[in-house]
């Protein structure tokens, strides 16, 4: 359960990243499956050996891992449930961005309205594809963009990005079994309840 602010892994060789503290738990390297941006929170797949890791590997290419995220975003929506199928590409003006362009890989995201607040909502998303930022670009395309995102809006007062991969569920390579891991977030929720308290 990635904190936000924490690598998923470290780029540089003294870097600390969650990997780092997932080996150091089991007492052996792991190998990374995923990722999850620096600044999102929440649940992150690691294989134990290198036998499994290709298999978890093609698992996500095929879609059989599901991850689902909660995010706080900025508006309401026209509807309670929608599929955002917009392809994503590298920004040619700021390399740091993806951008939604005719000429970008095929995303697809889908999302549902949990809770609306006064100018925010609560939503869940899920993802058919792994796109770079898919989730922040494809939010900030509709003009939701999510609370705290300083590359695709401007929340320079919040405390955090409110992404937070809040389950992740796959059937076993091996006996088909499907598992599922919840993985909270107290300060996630927390930003959540002040915008109920924001309410009255």
């Amino acid at each position: 359960n990635k904190p936000e602010g924490m690598k998923t892994h470290g780029n540089e060789k003294n870097e600390l990243g969650l990997q780092n503290h997932v080996a150091a738990a089991v007492g052996h390297g792991v190998f990374v499956v995923h990722r999850l941006d620096q600044s999102t929170s929440g649940a992150v797949l690691f294989a134990k050996n290198q036998f499994v890791l290709p298999i978890l590997g093609r698992m996500f290419e095929e879609n059989l891992i599901h991850r689902e995220y909660l995010a706080l975003v900025h508006g309401h929506f026209s509807s309670p449930v929608i599929t955002i199928d917009q392809p994503i590409g590298k920004n040619r003006h700021d390399k740091r961005k993806q951008i939604v362009t005719p000429t970008g890989k095929r995303a697809v995201t889908h999302l549902s309205v949990l809770t609306e607040y006064k100018k925010s909502s609560l939503i869940k998303l899920t993802l058919d594809t792994g796109r770079t930022h898919q989730i922040r670009v494809h939010l900030s395309a509709l003009t939701a963009p999510i609370f705290g995102d300083l590359l695709y809006g401007n929340d320079t007062h919040e405390p955090r990005l409110m992404l937070h991969a809040q389950k992740i569920s796959w059937p076993d390579p091996f006996t088909g079994e499907m598992r599922e891991v919840l993985a909270p977030s107290k300060t996630f929720d927390a930003r959540c309840q002040q915008e109920q308290d924001n309410q009255d």
